[in-house]
């Protein structure tokens, strides 16, 4: 389970290459917060992600599209190993039990959805802060800690669990999905490669 879990943290870092920008525009549009030189028309402030993207490297060209980099760092390294053993643990313990249909469909559903569930639950207090200060172009936060007092301070603890609910319940068919895919879909190549090697 350690080996499980590490892979799941490097996995975790390498995906903030291109995980973390694309997230600094995402939160920038839901947000619809203003930068250096955008526009109000329509009473929105960018007219798609590439207007959005355009405003960001305008104002603070690479570093601007990594705002929030350790915040997601935070987030992601753990969360994804996190991840992964609770998948591995729940679809094995399905399995020695026999709680499992004969293909597996159950074991990897319910581990799959599970997994997802309990890590978004997890670090979902970060995740709202990372959410907080990728949108914040106005420099109003020093840094994740600085940003998770203030918010703390201004509207309490709940404020770190705003949107847990909806989040898990979205968690669980996703990550139940896509576990079942990407097992059925392993197999497959394995049986392809055996086949192969005959």
């Amino acid at each position: 389970m350690l080996d499980v879990y590490l892979a799941g943290c490097a996995a975790g870092a390498a995906q903030l290459v291109i995980a973390c920008p694309v997230d600094v525009i995402k939160c920038t549009l839901q947000a619809q917060i203003p930068h250096q030189g955008a526009t109000t028309a329509s009473g929105r402030y960018y007219s798609g992600p590439g207007d959005c993207l355009r405003a960001v490297w305008r104002q603070k060209k690479l570093a601007g599209l990594y705002r929030g980099l350790t915040s997601m760092s935070l987030r992601d390294v753990p969360s994804y190993g996190l991840y992964l053993v609770c998948y591995e643990a729940i679809s094995s313990a399905l399995h020695r039990k026999g709680w499992t249909d004969s293909h597996g469909v159950i074991s990897d559903v319910i581990g799959g959805g599970l997994a997802g569930t309990i890590s978004w639950f997890c670090v979902m207090p970060i995740d709202v802060i990372k959410s907080r200060v990728q949108s914040d172009t106005a420099g109003r936060y020093r840094g994740f800690v600085h940003c998770a007092s203030v918010a703390v301070r201004q509207e309490g603890v709940s404020v770190l669990y705003r949107g847990t609910l909806v989040t898990c319940l979205r968690g669980f068919p996703v990550n139940a999905v896509t576990f079942l895919i990407y097992t059925k879909t392993l197999k497959y190549l394995n049986r392809s490669d055996e086949a192969k090697s005959i």
